[in-house]
């Protein structure tokens, strides 16, 4: 695990190398902006080395959810892939992280929607 743990992310390459056959919005291998940060709406890129602060208001996926608060609904999920994690490189059967729902849906799913329905606004809630 200690090889594991200490692996890094290049983060000196610029987008277009890492995602040289990643098309989202754009053409295949359009240098995109990387996302150093976030904290709700306020994030932070890096493009041609320049970083630049804005507000992602309105963006497709809009964060609602930042710090101690999203912190608090991954928890269980991220305790969850950990031990997947320990799993896999043990060599021993893991629990599925994702799975097609014709094969059925992993156990934490219900735990994670349980978690996030507690803070959003349904109308019987």
């Amino acid at each position: 695990m200690e090889n594991f743990a200490e692996e890094k992310y290049d983060t000196e390459r610029s987008s277009s190398d890492a995602h040289t056959h990643f098309a989202g919005r754009v053409t295949a291998g359009t240098e995109l902006p990387i996302c150093v940060s976030k904290n709700g709406v306020n994030h932070v890129i890096e493009k041609n080395e320049t970083r630049k602060e804005f507000l992602s208001i309105g963006l497709a996926c809009s964060e609602c959810f930042s710090g101690p608060r999203l912190a608090g609904i991954l928890k269980r999920g991220f305790e969850y892939e950990k031990q997947v994690m320990m799993d896999l490189i043990a060599g021993k059967p893991a629990a599925p992280l994702s799975i097609h729902t014709s094969g059925g849906v992993p156990q934490p799913l219900s735990d994670f929607i349980s978690t996030l329905e507690a803070h959003l606004p349904w109308n019987d809630r």
